[in-house]
């Protein structure tokens, strides 16, 4: 039924795990069933709990909002024809995405937007690929840009823009920020270049960049994240169609590699040693306690 495979997955509250399934909609996967939430014709490329609200964005500018109180979702989109990678917030109700260089920003939950244009001052301007929030900073991962890529800090108060990280022959596709460290994951389609880099924090500063190794060459890592103190990670497909889900041990400085999907893995989730992953091609559920793989696709 789902051999199109999946573009986000994120987990509920309720226990339930939501994807987005390529050319059919919003589905919820709980208990090992199905369940059509929301049918939609395009993708959706990344899923964000904030506050009692479930939000995506993804092609053509689409952005949804699913209310878990009355179960009703908003569908509306932004004035572009890009693909949007990255959406992040807060429970305050900040909530910001991204097409091109630009920034989208709500204060109200998503109700109204409002544009910022972080690199305005730069003659070259990069495009946005992945984000994150933190208190009032907005971390802005760029696709490959050989003048002003790399890993920016901007600060919506002040709109002061820093780059804390130089980057001119790879992209960031995904970035994980908590009160002790910064995690990005990394790539370029046409390279080897793909690897899992990690940043320890001193306050409010960064200290080293630490790039994990790995003992597959990589085109990319398109999604990073930490859940319950555990790194993952996982990979573009390599040339057999295959992509990898990746552990980060941090005490031995390495990303190891434990299962594989067919496509472009787009990103997991991680909930009491259940992985799941959305891959192009198909879905799979790890059940890290019991050593056991489905495919679910």
């Amino acid at each position: 039924m789902f051999t199109k495979g999946a573009t986000a997955v994120v987990s509920l509250s309720t226990g339930c795990f939501i994807f987005s399934i390529k050319d059919r909609g919003i589905y919820s996967f709980i208990n090992g069933e199905w369940k059509l939430k929301y049918p939609l014709s395009y993708s959706i490329y990344h899923f964000k709990v904030i506050g009692n609200y479930l939000f995506g964005v993804g092609e053509h500018g689409k952005i949804i909002r699913y209310n878990q109180k009355n179960d009703s979702w908003v569908e509306s989109a932004f004035p572009t024809s890009q693909r949007l990678w990255g959406i992040t917030g807060n429970d305050y109700g900040l909530i910001v995405t991204h097409a091109g260089s630009y920034l989208f920003f709500s204060e109200n939950y998503g109700k109204t937007w409002r544009t910022i244009q972080p690199f305005q001052h730069l003659k070259k301007k990069p495009i946005i690929r992945s984000l994150a929030i933190e208190e009032n900073t907005v971390y802005i991962g760029t696709q490959i840009h050989k003048e002003n890529g790399g890993l920016w800090e901007y600060n919506l108060d002040t709109n002061c823009l820093i780059r804390i990280k130089e980057e001119n022959a790879t992209m960031i596709s995904s970035i994980y920020i908590d009160k002790q460290m910064i995690c990005i994951a990394k790539g370029a389609c046409s390279t080897f270049n793909g690897c899992v880099e990690v940043n320890k924090r001193i306050g409010k500063t960064f200290s080293n960049w630490k790039k994990f190794a790995q003992t597959i060459n990589e085109h990319a890592f398109l999604d990073v994240f930490i859940s319950e103190g555990k790194i993952f990670a996982c990979s573009s497909k390599d040339k057999y169609g295959y992509s990898r889900v990746y552990y980060g041990d941090y005490l031995k400085n390495e990303m190891i590699p434990f299962d594989t999907i067919r496509g472009h893995c787009f990103g997991g989730v991680y909930v009491n040693e259940d992985l799941m992953f959305a891959g192009s091609e198909e879905s799979k559920w790890i059940q890290l306690k019991s050593n056991n793989t489905k495919k679910i696709h």
